[in-house]
């Protein structure tokens, strides 16, 4: 077989690809249904199903059950439901980029009870999260439930940018990532 860009992909070639597509689908379906917690709404469901399948611009993103449990060493990025941070604030969601002992840490809190309120006690979590080192991200059940496509490519832009100032501070890129307009 000659390979070119205008060439027909066999069937066979095909069909190994969708029964592959199955069981990529039937995983990610089973570990979505097993980390979304009992008491999820809608918003949290749909950002979970984001993490799932995205990639942090190199690597799929690792799903870990136990946020104490997540690697430690080597490069990857990794996330978690319900983490618990600080004896004052737990992310829905946490993300962490990871090259060694260099980390970047991004909290997802899915607002939804009184969406754009700045009450006393958000912004004595958002406060408590920054001040643990953890880059926040507030996105209401409204804005998550309106504009999936768009949740996903902020999500998904704040973890490249995670990931390349990890990369940055290990030494791995020469330059630093540009700051996101």
């Amino acid at each position: 077989m000659t390979k070119s860009p205008d060439a027909p992909t066999p069937a066979l070639v095909t069909a190994r690809f969708d029964e592959a597509a199955v069981r990529w689908r039937e995983q990610i379906e089973e570990d979505w249904f097993n980390a979304l917690p009992d008491n999820a709404t809608e918003a949290q469901a749909v950002v979970l199903a984001h993490l799932l399948t995205m990639i942090d611009g190199y690597n799929p993103i690792d799903h870990v059950e136990d946020w104490a449990r997540r690697r430690t060493t080597g490069w990857g990025t990794s996330f978690s439901v319900n983490v618990p941070i600080t004896a004052k604030a737990s992310a829905d969601f946490g993300i962490e980029a990871r090259h060694d002992q260099h980390v970047r840490q991004l909290a997802i809190l899915i607002d939804d009870r009184f969406p754009g309120e700045r009450s006393p006690r958000k912004r004595e979590r958002e406060s408590a999260l920054i001040g643990a080192g953890w880059r926040v991200l507030v996105l209401s059940s409204v804005e998550v439930l309106s504009d999936p496509e768009g949740c996903h490519e902020r999500i998904g832009d704040l973890i490249t940018d995670l990931v390349d100032e990890t990369l940055f501070d290990a030494g791995i890129m020469t330059r630093p990532p540009k700051p996101r307009e």
